[in-house]
């Protein structure tokens, strides 16, 4: 039978593992994102999509 010393570290253990791979699988994410986020501020569109210049556009639409 495990004593109550034994069964509270077992217990802080599986919480600890449990942050410990929470966090792993939190900063995997947001490495994720941040490198889509990087990916399409580097990449350029189509010219089709792409805003027109300053110069061309009409009085109304500045």
């Amino acid at each position: 039978m495990a004593s109550p010393d034994n069964k509270s570290k077992n217990k802080l253990r599986r919480y600890v593992r449990r942050a410990v791979w929470l966090s792993m699988l939190l900063f995997l994410l947001i490495n994720i994102i941040a490198y889509l986020h990087a990916w399409r501020f580097t990449h350029s569109t189509d010219s089709k999509d792409a805003k027109p210049k300053l110069e061309e556009t009409g009085w109304g639409k500045k």
